[in-house]
């Protein structure tokens, strides 16, 4: 009988804890969903909207930089840039996640109304200094500005800018020239991370990191998760540039009109160059769409597009349009598909060359209604186009 009552007692203390252990599992669940995706990220300090009266430390130098650790802090910052203070030649540092508005693990603000951030720079006050983040995250940026230029964490990145190691997640609605890190770039943004969805309704130059990026602009080792939407000049990376675009990858959906592409919308000039990128994403636009970039006047080399591309004129799982004599497409790889549902000039690499293409492969669908579809090119122009060593 002794033994009974023990065996009892011993089962309703082993069903009360695992009732309490239950309960008290559900309750931290029901907690973190409240919070959204902050906690997980281990910040509390949700930014207030204000500005906080100066930087955490620092004096600017490279070996004791202004310190931003909250979003008042971040706020502050903007504001000094936007005053005139160019901070060209300074270092500012990021110690830890910024978060300006909580989010829902599938990307929304937990706040319908959440917290509008003024972007860093303009054009008549840019920023020129040297940002590192440190691979800290600005969580919930929104911007919702659709009727002014220059809209990103940055708006306008001059030249000597460095901007580095940031990841941005929230949601930009921008007029021309928007990006998730810069609207405007004439300097260096590298090792970033957006998941972030840029969009416009008319606007043109919009991209998942920049929106136009300079003669002197590198973007390099960036990463896109997030959707584009935008008019003319988009891209899943950059809506124009006339730089160089280095080791960068888009997985988001890229839609716009003319000249849309995975990675870039329009690289202007022949001293621009797409190298060593991929684009896993749906690109949709009107005319001269691409895999890589939508119009070219430069050099791409090395990239590698597997793509569902879905345009009307000039359409190419890497170009669509190759422009100039001075265009060349080097060493690329489509895997794909391309549709071109109203117009012609419908490639597995180009749409339509002028310049060169050599040592790239197709391994997709071509699809078009019209006439001038190829495998590598849907129309070589001129004596000067020349495709080689292509398969």
């Amino acid at each position: 009988m002794k033994k009974t009552m023990i065996a009892k007692k011993n089962k309703f203390k082993s069903s009360f804890l695992s009732g309490f252990l239950l309960a008290a599992i559900f309750a931290v669940i029901i907690s973190l969903s409240l919070l959204g995706a902050a906690n997980v990220y281990g910040v509390s300090n949700e930014w207030s909207g204000g500005k906080a009266a100066d930087f955490n430390g620092g004096d600017g130098t490279e070996t004791n930089p202004f310190l931003i650790s909250t979003g008042e802090e971040l706020a502050y910052f903007a504001a000094q840039v936007n005053g005139g203070v160019s901070y060209a030649g300074q270092y500012i540092e990021l110690t830890q996640d910024i978060l300006l508005n909580k989010m829902n693990a599938n990307g929304t603000f937990v706040s319908g109304s959440p917290r509008a951030f003024t972007s860093i720079g303009s054009a008549a006050k840019p920023f020129q200094g040297i940002f590192e983040a440190n691979g800290f995250e600005i969580i919930g940026l929104y911007i919702n500005a659709v009727s002014v230029e220059y809209r990103g964490l940055f708006g306008y990145a001059g030249t000597g800018s460095q901007i580095k190691n940031v990841k941005i997640s929230g949601s930009i609605a921008g007029g021309g020239k928007s990006g998730a890190v810069a609207g405007y770039t004439n300097g260096l943004i590298t090792g970033c991370e957006v998941n972030c969805p840029v969009t416009a309704n008319w606007n043109t130059y919009h991209g998942g990191v920049a929106g136009y990026a300079g003669a002197d602009s590198v973007i390099s080792n960036c990463t896109v998760l997030s959707s584009v939407e935008g008019s003319a000049y988009t891209g899943g990376i950059a809506g124009y540039t006339k730089g160089q675009i280095i080791e960068c990858q888009a997985s988001g959906t890229v839609t716009g009109r003319e000249n849309t592409g995975g990675i870039v919308g329009q690289a202007e000039g022949i001293d621009s160059v797409i190298s060593n990128c991929t684009v896993l994403s749906s690109v949709k636009g009107s005319e001269n769409v691409g895999g890589i970039v939508g119009y070219t006047q430069g050099k791409v080399t090395a990239c590698e597009s597997s793509s569902t591309l879905t345009g009307q004129n000039r359409v190419g799982g890497i170009a669509g349009y190759a422009a100039g004599t001075g265009s060349e497409i080097n060493n690329c790889k489509f895997t794909g598909t391309v549709k071109d549902v109203n117009g012609s000039y419908t490639g597995g690499i180009a749409g339509q060359v002028e310049g060169t293409i050599t040592g790239c492969t197709v391994d997709g669908i071509i699809k078009s209604k019209n006439g001038c579809v190829g495998g590598i090119a849907g129309y070589a122009a001129g004596a000067a186009s020349v495709i080689t060593d292509c398969s």
